[in-house]
C-alpha cells in the first residue's frame, strides 16, 4: 500500500527562514521537484501546519510499509531466479571470493556492498581503506494509537544543516496513522535497539572511544546533541517538539512507542565531523555504499537506479 502524501518543510523564525532558503537552493541544484511558497499558500497543502513567512512543498514524497514492500520484492526476485541467502556474515575475502561465518564461499564477477551499518566493516575486509569509523544513532518514534485522517502531508521542521539529522517531524503512514520522530540518540552497536541488547563487541571499543572524544570536545555540537536527545527519551518531550509544527492538538496519551531504527552514520576521523551524505566507493569490480543515511529507505529505489547505472558504466569501461 502506497500513500502519496507529499511533504511540507516549515520554519519558526528569521534564522530558520535563511536555512529554509538554503535548503530550497540545494533542492533545485539537485534537480528535486520542490517549490518555495509564502505562508498564505500553506492552507492549500497542509492546513494543520505552522510556519514563519515561507515553506517548502515536496510533492514527490510517499509513505509505504517497508516490510510489505520487501516481501513483494522477495516474491518478484525469486520469480526472476535470484537466490536470497539469510543469516550469514562475511568474515573473509581472498581473490574475488567471499567467505561467510559458516565457511561458505561466494565467487563473484561484480559485488555491490549495500550492507547498511555493516558496509564499512565489509569494505575493510575487502581491502578498502578509509578514514571513517561507524558512529550509530538510534531513531525512536511515537505512533498514534488510532488512525488520524486530519493530516494531508508530512510536516518537517528546518533541520540544523550542520548535523545530518532531520529533527522531530510528523509522518503520515501508508495506513493513515501518525508517527512522531525520530530521535538521534547515540548507541553502542549497529543493532543496539534496546539498552544492553544487540551489542557487538567488535564495534564497541571504537564506538565508545569516539563518543567519549566527541563528548569531551563537543565536536559538531555532539555534547549538546547528546543532552538534547537524552530529553527525547521521554515521550512528552517528543510531543512538545512535534507540537511546534502543527495546530492539531497532540496528546501524549494518544501515542505509544513504535519500532526504532539504527542510523548507519559515519564519522570522519581526519575532519572530526559526521558525514552528511551518501559515500560511494568504487574499486575495480567492487561498489561500496558506505554511508546510507536517511533518507536511505525512502530514496532506495532511486539510489538503486543510480548504482546500477554506475555499475554498468564501470563494466563497460
Amino acid at each position: 500500500e502506497l500513500n502519496k502524501t507529499g511533504k511540507v518543510v516549515v520554519c519558526k523564525n528569521e534564522a530558520e527562514l535563511d536555512t529554509l532558503n538554503e535548503l530550497y537552493k540545494r533542492g533545485v541544484a539537485n534537480k528535486s521537484k520542490i517549490y518555495l511558497f509564502g505562508s498564505k499558500e500553506l492552507e492549500n497543502y497542509e492546513s494543520l501546519a505552522l510556519t514563519y513567512k515561507k515553506f517548502i512543498w515536496s510533492p514527490n514524497t510517499w509513505s509505504a510499509n517497508p516490510v510489505d514492500l520487501i516481501k513483494k520484492f522477495e516474491v518478484e526476485l525469486k520469480e526472476l531466479g535470484v537466490k536470497i541467502i539469510l543469516n550469514k556474515r562475511i568474515v573473509l575475502y581472498e581473490n574475488d571470493i567471499l567467505f561467510d561465518n559458516k565457511n561458505q564461499k561466494y565467487k563473484y564477477d561484480f559485488v555491490i556492498n549495500a550492507a547498511g551499518a555493516y558496509s564499512l566493516q565489509l569494505a575493510k575486509i575487502m581491502g578498502i581503506k578509509t578514514n571513517y569509523t561507524l558512529l550509530p544513532f538510534k531513531g525512536m518514534y511515537l505512533k498514534s494509537n488510532k488512525k488520524i485522517k486530519d493530516f494531508n502531508t508530512h510536516i518537517y521542521p528546518v533541520p540544523n544543516i550542520n548535523q545530518p539529522f532531520l529533527g522531530i517531524h510528523t509522518t503520515l503512514t501508508s495506513d493513515h496513522f501518525i508517527k512522531l520522530g525520530p530521535t538521534a540518540f547515540p548507541v553502542l552497536s549497529p543493532e543496539n535497539y534496546r539498552l544492553f541488547e544487540g551489542i557487538d563487541f567488535d564495534f564497541l571499543p571504537n564506538i565508545l572511544m569516539n563518543q567519549f572524544k566527541l563528548f569531551i570536545n563537543n565536536s559538531f555540537g555532539y555534547r549538546d546533541l547528546a543532552f538534547r536527545e537524552f530529553n527525547n527519551l521521554f515521550k512528552d518531550n517528543i510531543i512538545k517538539s512535534a507540537q511546534k509544527l502543527t495546530s492539531f492538538r497532540l496528546d501524549s496519551s494518544n501515542f505509544s512507542w513504535y519500532t526504532p531504527g539504527i542510523r548507519a552514520q559515519l564519522f570522519d576521523n581526519l575532519t572530526g565531523k559526521l558525514e552528511m551524505d551518501f559515500i560511494n566507493v568504487k574499486k575495480s569490480n567492487q561498489y561500496h555504499i558506505l554511508n546510507s543515511i536517511s533518507p536511505a529507505w525512502t530514496c532506495s529505489l532511486k539510489t538503486a537506479e543510480f548504482v546500477i547505472e554506475e555499475v554498468i558504466n564501470i563494466i563497460k569501461n
